[in-house]
């Protein structure tokens, strides 16, 4: 019988682990890489804040690549959140309170009608506020509806005294100014105030 050799050189090498292969990325279907061309366009201009022109391009990427849903759920996102910001909904408005403070809103943004219209439902609710009825006064006399406005600052002025100096001062009633019925009404006798 042969003796076969079994002895060794040294200790056993392991072979070197190969370098792990680049992953190479799979091809995008057609359409998609100008779907995210876009899609990166409209961010710009969400993020620049021109939220109209953005809804405008996110709506262009979901009519373009209807097909591109993972694309398309965000871009539904944004168009939502531009929606949200550009049309914001009516506050719901409940109580006098609510009604006063968006009637003064509207009164500042001098959009008078809506405002009055917010100062009734507040007097509907609670017909002897002052603060609405000197708020609904002084649109009333903006709005050049004299005969109004002073008989409803009239009432203000019985509900709280400290209207008559009050209105005397306010540049709301300039249209009312020189009016003999006003200056009558919100004038003070020395030492009296009502």
């Amino acid at each position: 019988m042969k003796e076969t050799k079994t002895a060794r050189k040294g200790p056993v090498r392991a072979k070197k682990p190969e370098p792990p292969k680049k992953k190479v990325p799979l091809p995008r279907p057609p359409g998609q890489e100008k779907a995210i061309e876009e899609f990166a366009a409209a961010i710009k201009l969400f993020q620049k804040r021109e939220l109209a022109r953005a809804r405008a391009a996110f709506q262009e990427v979901l009519a373009n690549y209807p097909g591109e849903t993972e694309i398309a759920d965000r871009v539904r996102t944004y168009v939502q959140i531009c929606d949200r910001t550009l049309h914001p909904s009516a506050p719901r408005l409940k109580d006098p309170d609510d009604f006063y403070h968006q009637g003064v809103v509207l009164m500042n943004q001098q959009n008078l009608e809506e405002a009055s219209r917010m100062f009734e439902r507040a007097l509907s609710q609670d017909p002897g506020s002052e603060k609405c009825l000197y708020a609904q006064a002084t649109v009333f006399a903006l709005s050049g509806r004299r005969d109004e406005a002073l008989e409803i600052l009239r009432r203000a002025i019985a509900a709280n005294h400290a209207n008559r100096p009050r209105a005397a001062n306010d540049s709301d009633f300039e249209p009312l100014r020189d009016d003999a019925e006003f200056q009558a009404l919100v004038r003070t006798e020395q030492g009296r105030d009502d």
